[in-house]
């Protein structure tokens, strides 16, 4: 009987304690949050990416636009734009390089404290180009997934999976 009480007085406790906390902590994307991330991509060991010179880089800016979203006010639109580059070897002494440029739109939703979770589109020329390929651009467009954890309230570290120069990109972002 007393360990019971015992428990249940420290889950009320804590429980008590978690949600001061939480009304404290700031929303991990909202309106008018700014970001800044750098992101290296896992490239595949086939195909295009097989004899990567420069590894898969993207650098993203997003920028929170519309906040409040559903009945809890956990969601958030966010635009910006982002940067893609790879330098690989297509050739005994062949490089090309591939760029992409676009703008991107996602959708935030904090499941969790300090876990940004988002799924969104990027829109943008895509150009490959080198020596040994006839240079190319078009438009292009990506999906996403992906999610960052803030370890200090501007710092969290992250990846996105989706359909774009790379399917896995690990990386860091910075909140300002």
């Amino acid at each position: 009987m007393k360990v019971r009480n015992l428990i249940l007085g420290l889950a009320v406790a804590f429980a008590g304690f978690a949600s001061l906390g939480e009304a404290n902590a700031q929303k991990t994307f909202e309106k008018g949050t700014q970001t800044a991330s750098i992101m290296i991509g896992l490239p595949s060991t086939t195909g295009l990416f097989s004899s990567i010179v420069v590894p898969p880089l993207t650098a993203v800016y997003e920028y929170g636009i519309v906040g409040n979203l559903f009945s809890n006010g956990k969601g958030t639109i966010g635009v910006g734009g982002q940067g893609e580059y790879v330098l690989f070897r297509s050739g005994a002494d062949n490089y090309a390089g591939y760029f992409f440029l676009g703008g991107r739109g996602a959708l935030h939703y904090e499941f969790v404290p300090k876990l940004d979770t988002y799924a969104g589109l990027a829109l943008g020329w895509s150009f490959v180009g080198g020596a040994a390929l006839r240079n190319s651009g078009a438009f292009g467009t990506q999906g996403f997934v992906g999610a960052r954890y803030y370890v200090t309230p501007t710092l969290a570290l992250g990846g996105e999976l989706g359909y774009g120069l790379t399917l896995v990109n690990l990386g860091v972002t910075f909140r300002f």
